[in-house]
């Protein structure tokens, strides 16, 4: 996520930063010291294995910006100063630039990181001198503008991004990313300074406030590979005391002053509100003047010495710097400030966001009293959620722009206080929050949030089972033995997947792993029937403590009738009863309400079936749902479930006989956490293992738990995993199934790879390394099965023979990352593919005829969805030639007419199923098509049931 983000004026970087030296071991015993008590305050709190995770992936992190990894493995969790500076002292800084005598010897030549000069580098070798422009890339012109974004990614690493924002020759904007800062903790709030703290008449630098920490952080943004600070305000001294002046807790936001610019003001969730002389680190006026914790300040543009403060207390105060001690003035606006901001073509005028959603106008000349709860000037019922920041344009007056949680950004027109909504922009950003207009061109708006990718509950994939492939009553499933418990844990099925972008040792966030390995035995466990009663199962998951654990649910004896009903039993309610007959809830019921019910749970052959992937409160899991139209009117239940340890991404069913007999029901699983492919058996219930696995780590070592945290000499640590021969090695995006060589299965994966696998025998066959980012689907044509499609986030679609895996095979180039891909089962040459970008375009690979990159023109564009929201799902019917469907984050689902590769809308869908992840036209009935989406819940929609498409398709219907 983006928590805060601002923007440099022109010029005001330098062109080509400097390069950061390397901080002395003094300077490393200073900053540890300073970080020492961190996080001590009960209201944020973290365990001392949070703490030391941190300081260890913040180290890691360091090193691997300047372009290697730590390589001690021996580090301890304390991250002694020694073992700090010996990490950095392994990366030769100080030598970085000085050349090696000679080559290393078995050096190859060719493709080593470092050459002597460019002659003897293959790679520049044949460059052309023009190609040396490049070089000018990194520059940053005093044209260019500059953003810099707080931002805290999904591996919980912590950085800076300096983004640079030029204008090209053709009038098209170009950002890229110019250095980013690793940074150690949260950021929750930045003010750009440009005060000479180095000398010199100007500054380029930016103020972070952080979670968990009440330092605020200076940092130098001319200087790239920067380690340390070069200014904090506040913290702990080395006996652990709060600074004089320091906050205690957490800064929520930060304000410089434009007039007087050593000056920073700083609010806190202790309540205080404190100005600071940056250029001697002083804190110089401390007020407390909220009752709870202060988000936001601002200094006044036209009498930069006034201040306003907002606060959860639901007030915001107007201060003057230069009588602190004056209580103000204050008004009430009746929820939690989130943001404010003055007005900066009216000293008189300010706005607030609240939590709320609002967005309050006032008027400081209305406040003729210290305690004045003057009415605003206006109020905007502005958002669903909370409105978490706003912005002035300051070319344009009255012009405001405000983003919100409910992911949106809009912009208002606040002429004569009567706001109006000019313009509504969803930027696909998530839950914004932190948005700003540039200094510079003033009608950029730079927005950073939190893009949403998991929900509490959500379906991540749905597939249709050909009718009469489900046995109609399943097989329960015995207990896993313990020598395949032993082989789960080996694999690594209950302990957390390594981040394999890492070549060194890394550590497990214990607290973590063991919630996930315990709440996984417990899903399992309640799957039987009853839940676990370990209270203290450790995070390694030994053997024995599962195998215990299984064995208390007694599968053995489970249909085994005791001598009688338990001793202290009440006789009413208990889940078991020797017999029918002593249970009173069944006691009067006849024999035909007994066949009613194994009448209700049996899978009949004109039943259709869908399965589920869902994820519900990080428990993951396969729903089996019947579809039955026997009555008149549709029922749906779910037949039963079976608990998957990884967050399902996508499906695939396979009927090829793994078990033996003419044909089979399986289903493939691909996960978000695992380079594995799990095939579990959908005729058996209540099962722990899958039939089998492709592709996994051969061994894992799990840590154990301390039980002493003084005891730092027991944690232990976890290798990077030995992948198995052919397999993935990050997570597995897409699958398509062969309908015609049943046996075989092709996957996608985060690791730019594609494989074809043998399932029967569990052994990757083929492996293709044609694209160049994550493959997000692969489909199998109809009619020529050895025939491969694969879509990229490189923006690529490559069609290749399995028959003739080096072959390069044809690329189209689409322009946008692929979402989703489909054969036309009407015909062999066309297929579609749907993209992040909301198009869906079609392509006839008859056209692709001469060399492997054919760019040509798509049969069809559409512009199917809102632009800034993915296809994500798309599904041909089958039995309606040119009948498509797709699915988008939008939270619709279309369909379309393809005819003449002239695409119409013939009807539009609103499921109530969240943003859609997956659609699927049923393969026995063509125009039920199933839905899954963000909200978790399956949806089936008869689209025969509009009129649109009963008009043109009703005769298709079989």
């Amino acid at each position: 996520m983006i928590s805060a983000l601002s923007w440099v004026p022109k010029g005001a970087a330098k062109a080509m930063p400097d390069r950061a030296e390397l901080p002395s071991k003094e300077e490393i015993e200073k900053l540890k010291e300073s970080w020492k008590f961190v996080g001590d305050d009960k209201e944020e709190e973290e365990t001392e294995d949070e703490e030391e995770n941190g300081e260890v992936a913040h180290a890691k992190a360091v090193a691997k910006e300047f372009g290697k990894s730590s390589k001690s493995k021996n580090a301890s969790s304390s991250m002694e100063v020694d073992a700090v500076d010996d990490g950095l002292k392994e990366l030769d800084m100080d030598n970085y630039d000085e050349e090696d005598d000679e080559i290393e010897i078995f050096s190859s030549g060719r493709g080593d990181l470092y050459y002597k000069s460019n002659e003897m580098d293959p790679y520049l070798k044949r460059n052309d001198d023009h190609d040396d422009d490049s070089d000018d890339d990194p520059t940053i012109l005093p044209t260019d503008l500059v953003i810099v974004c707080a931002r805290t990614d999904d591996k919980d690493a912590n950085s800076l991004d300096v983004y640079v924002c030029e204008d090209t020759s053709d009038g098209s904007p170009n950002m890229y990313n110019h250095q980013h800062i690793i940074i150690p903790a949260i950021p929750l709030c930045t003010a750009w300074l440009d005060c000479p703290l180095k000398g010199g008449e100007k500054g380029n630098f930016l103020a972070v406030g952080s979670a968990k920490t009440p330092i605020i952080e200076i940092w130098d943004l001319d200087v790239m590979f920067e380690v340390l600070p070069c200014v904090q305000l506040g913290g702990r001294n080395e006996e652990g005391k709060y600074k004089e002046g320091s906050h205690t807790k957490s800064v929520l936001g930060l304000a410089w002053n434009k007039e007087f610019r050593n000056i920073l003001a700083s609010a806190s969730s202790d309540k205080k509100v404190k100005v600071w002389d940056v250029a001697t680190g002083t804190c110089k006026i401390t007020m407390d003047h909220h009752t709870e914790k202060v988000q936001a300040v601002a200094w006044n543009h036209y009498a930069p010495e006034v201040l306003l403060s907002g606060s959860f207390d639901q007030t915001v105060v107007m201060k003057d710097g230069r009588q602190p001690s004056h209580s103000g003035f204050k008004w009430s606006v009746m929820s939690d400030v989130e943001s404010l901001a003055w007005d900066p073509h009216s000293e008189h005028s300010f706005v607030v966001s609240l939590e709320d959603g609002t967005i309050k106008g006032f008027d400081v000349r209305q406040a003729t009293t210290p305690a004045s709860n003057s009415n605003p000037t206006f109020t905007i019922n502005g958002h669903n959620e909370a409105a978490t920041s706003v912005s002035y344009n300051i070319s344009a007056p009255n012009l405001l722009a405000t983003g919100s949680m409910d992911q949106s950004v809009k912009l208002w027109d606040l002429s004569n206080n009567e706001p109006s909504c000019i313009a509504t922009h969803t930027p696909n950003a998530g839950g914004l929050f932190s948005i700003a207009f540039s200094m510079d061109n003033p009608f950029l708006l730079a927005m950073g949030g939190q893009v949403i990718s998991r929900f509490k509950t959500m379906i991540t994939a749905v597939s249709w089972i050909p009718k009469g492939n489900l046995k109609a009553v399943p097989d329960v499933a015995e207990p896993p033995s313990k020598e395949e418990l032993k082989e789960l844990i080996e694999s690594g099925a209950f302990a957390r997947s390594v981040d394999d972008s890492n070549d060194d040792e890394e550590e497990i966030e214990e607290d973590g792993e063991e919630i996930s390995e315990v709440d996984h035995a417990k899903a399992v466990a309640e799957a039987f029937g009853k839940s676990s009663k370990s209270k203290a199962a450790s995070s390694s998951m030994e053997v024995d403590e599962v195998a215990q654990g299984l064995k208390e649910l007694d599968m053995d004896n489970y249909d085994e009738e005791d001598d009688g009903i338990e001793l202290f039993s009440s006789g009413m309610g208990d889940l078991y009863y020797p017999s029918n007959e002593m249970d009173p809830y069944l006691k009067d019921v006849d024999d035909e309400d007994d066949e009613e019910d194994i009448d209700d749970t049996t899978v009949k052959p004109t039943d259709s079936v869908i399965i589920c992937a869902r994820n519900e409160d990080d428990v993951s899991h396969l729903e089996v749902y019947v579809y039955e139209e026997s009555s008149g009117s549709p029922n749906m239940y779910v037949h039963h479930h079976i608990i998957i340890p990884e967050f399902p991404l996508c499906t695939a069913w396979i009927d090829c006989p793994l078990k033996g007999g003419e044909k089979g029901n399986f289903v493939a699983i691909g996960s978000k956490e695992s380079p594995t492919i799990e095939i579990w058996d959908l005729d058996v219930r209540d099962e722990v293992l899958p039939c089998i696995q492709l592709g996994g780590t051969e061994e894992m070592i799990v840590s154990k738990k301390k039980k002493n945290k003084k005891d730092k000499s027991k944690k232990q640590k976890i290798k990077k995993p030995k992948y198995k021969e052919g397999s993935h090695t990050d997570s597995v995006l897409g699958l398509a199934w062969n309908k015609e060589f049943r046996n075989i299965l092709a996957s996608a994966s985060a690791d730019k790879k594609v494989k074809v696998w043998d399932v029967a025998t569990g052994i990757c066959k083929i492996t293709m390394e044609h694209h160049t980012k994550e493959v997000q689907a692969v489909a199998w044509n109809h009619y020529a099965p050895e025939v491969l499609l694969s879509g990229s986030f490189d923006q690529t679609v490559v069609l290749k023979d399995g028959r003739q895996p080096s072959h390069s095979g044809f690329k189209w180039s689409v322009m946008s990352d692929v979402e989703s891909l489909a054969w036309d089962p009407h015909s062999e040459h066309s297929f579609v593919v749907s993209l992040e970008d909301g198009t869906v375009k079609g392509f006839d690979i008859r056209a692709a005829q001469s060399g492997s990159d054919s760019d040509l023109k798509p049969s069809f564009t559409i512009q199917a969805h809102d632009q800034d929201k993915g296809v994500s799902s798309i599904s041909y019917n089958i039995s309606s030639p040119n009948l498509l469907a797709t699915g988008s984050m939008d939270k619709t689902v279309k369909l379309w007419d393809l005819s003449n590769n002239e695409p119409s809308c013939i009807a539009t869908h609103k499921p109530k199923a969240g943003a859609v992840f997956s659609i699927s036209f049923a393969v026995d009935n063509p125009f039920l098509l199933a839905i899954g989406g963000s909200k978790g819940e399956l949806h089936v929609w008869d689209t025969l049931l509009d009129a649109n498409v009963a008009r043109k398709y009703g005769s298709n219907r079989s």
